[in-house]
């Protein structure tokens, strides 16, 4: 699912992942839903938005072309309502064929592909993980944060690139 916003000397891109058929982890993909209805309500056309069940190896060119990337996903730990903070790059990379890194995403973009964007992760609190296609009512609620947040931090971005 694709849209698109720029800033006037930065280019972002939000990218939501999760299952959504397992609750909570839904909720990187609803993030990217509201996001879109926000950024074209607000005629918002220099952000692009993405969604994807995992992070994957094809994605370090993608994000090689951003100067912000901003990854969003459910988080299992125990964040407070959701967290945010800036990716630095591992030392070695570990991933598989199936899923990578935030952190080794960033080290495949500026090795393989001469980006260097600066990626953050956007993790929203949730709490249950069965087969179900809708998000808990905690989750809900943590995820109208993390959109007020963001739409906050864009509008910061595009104010002063």
């Amino acid at each position: 699912m694709r849209g698109t916003i720029l800033t006037d000397s930065k280019k972002i891109l939000l990218y939501g992942y999760g299952n959504t058929t397992r609750q909570d982890d839904r909720l990187g993909i609803e993030f990217i839903h509201r996001m879109q209805e926000w950024l074209f309500r607000r005629h918002h056309d220099a952000v692009d938005c993405k969604t994807s069940a995992q992070l994957n190896l094809e994605d370090a060119e993608e994000v090689a072309a951003y100067d912000i990337v901003i990854l969003v996903d459910a988080s299992v730990d125990h964040v407070t309502d959701y967290s945010f903070s800036k990716i630095e790059t591992e030392a070695t990379p570990a991933f598989t064929t199936h899923t990578v890194s935030p952190s080794n995403l960033l080290k495949l973009s500026r090795e393989l592909y001469q980006g260097n964007p600066e990626i953050y992760l956007l993790q929203i609190q949730g709490y249950e993980w069965d087969f179900s296609e809708q998000l808990t009512i905690g989750a809900t609620a943590n995820l109208e944060k993390a959109v007020t947040f963001a739409q906050k931090k864009i509008s910061e971005l595009q104010s002063h690139p």
